[in-house]
């Protein structure tokens, strides 16, 4: 069982999900329980969680005997409960993940194990970060102060041992999260991560690599980035990979920031956007029942049609107001959300829960949708 969980680790970070899936599977065969060796369950979650079936790779983790386990393990199944986590969007229970791991990191100090972990730990403090900034939440920025502070030692004690590819690759995404945490918007140290990870080669991680750089560039200059390209490639990863909670986030950024990809994302995006401008939604939606964050009624149907990557023209023909009072309406979201643009307004009203209902009724549409 532990051969079938090592190639199962290897044929993933190769991106033969199809193949790992299979070795991984005979693996369990093995164990008349169907859970397998702590090693083969945590590899097994992987897999699960980046396909998206979610809930069954949380059940695998749940299953295994966390204090039993040797420190090398200990470290990588906190790797990949982290990873589980991030991909549930659930970055609190990711970082209370990375802190179970790092406990054991001074037990191995091993760089294989040790910078995946670090770098997951910075992820998910970067989602945190984006969510305080745009609650406003200064005493959240505070606590995500501290928990930066821990893994940036951590990261410096790890990163200038980094000799592999896959280990240096590790170093450019834990920086490019760090840019994140900072509330940086320079595309730069994710195009580096990128490099990295197409040397290595690992293709998720280049895909979710090549993700967050067009998100960067998108929120830096609005849909004026020309990252349309990068976004293609990082869609036709997630496609091939089977990598739906990826995918899933692409398309959405996608349709957004009013970038066509595929025929497969353009229908998906099609239907979800019908869904986003159904006016009903609206009227029990989650920004109703709770805080607007300063914006009006009116303002928050714009603000939809805006995350619906709709164009002040489209706005206008759809509420019956003139071009001039959708661009009047859209200025004073930007204000009130304290963004640049408009795909950073879109970001922002999601972060806030303002797009509550869009976002769970446009995920039953979407191609690979989650568990």
């Amino acid at each position: 069982m532990e051969l079938a969980a090592l190639v199962g680790d290897i044929l993933l970070r190769l991106g033969r999900w199809d193949d790992a899936d299979g070795a991984t599977s005979e693996g369990l065969g093995l164990d008349q329980r169907g859970q397998g060796t702590p090693y083969l369950a945590a590899v097994r979650s992987r897999f699960l969680a980046r396909r998206g079936a979610l809930a069954e790779a949380q059940r695998r983790l749940a299953a295994v005997d966390r204090g039993s386990l040797d420190p090398d393990t200990a470290v990588f199944f906190a790797t990949v409960a982290a990873e589980a986590s991030l991909l549930d969007r659930r970055p609190d229970e990711a970082a209370a993940a990375v802190d179970d791991g790092l406990a054991r990191i001074g037990d191995i100090g091993d760089v294989l194990w040790g910078l995946p972990l670090v770098g997951l730990g910075l992820r998910a403090v970067a989602e945190l970060a984006d969510a305080a900034r745009a609650n406003r939440d200064e005493a959240a920025l505070v606590d995500v102060t501290a928990r930066t502070a821990v893994l940036r030692e951590r990261f410096d004690a790890l990163a200038g041992r980094a000799t592999t590819p896959s280990a240096r690759a590790w170093v450019a995404t834990a920086s490019a999260e760090t840019s994140r945490i900072d509330g940086l918007t320079d595309p730069e140290p994710w195009s580096r991560a990128v490099a990295a990870w197409d040397a290595v080669p690992d293709p998720a991680e280049a895909a979710y690599a090549r993700y967050r750089n067009v998100e960067a560039a998108l929120r830096r200059t609005g849909i004026k980035a020309d990252v349309a390209t990068e976004l293609e490639t990082a869609w036709r990863s997630a496609v091939q990979l089977g990598a739906a909670p990826l995918r899933e986030e692409i398309e959405v950024l996608a349709q957004r920031a009013r970038i066509k990809l595929g025929d497969a994302a353009r229908d998906a995006t099609d239907q979800a956007v019908a869904v986003a401008e159904t006016p009903a939604t609206y009227a029990g939606g989650a920004a109703g029942r709770g805080s607007t964050h300063g914006l009006s009624a009116r303002e928050i149907e714009v603000l939809r049609l805006v995350a619906a990557g709709r164009s002040n023209g489209e706005i206008a023909e759809r509420l019956f107001i003139t071009r001039k009072t959708a661009g009047v309406h859209v200025t004073h979201i930007l204000d009130k959300l304290g963004v640049s643009n408009r795909v950073e307004a879109a970001m922002a009203a999601a972060r806030l829960g303002l797009l509550g209902d869009i976002e769970a009724d446009s995920d039953e549409d979407l191609p690979g949708r989650r568990d």
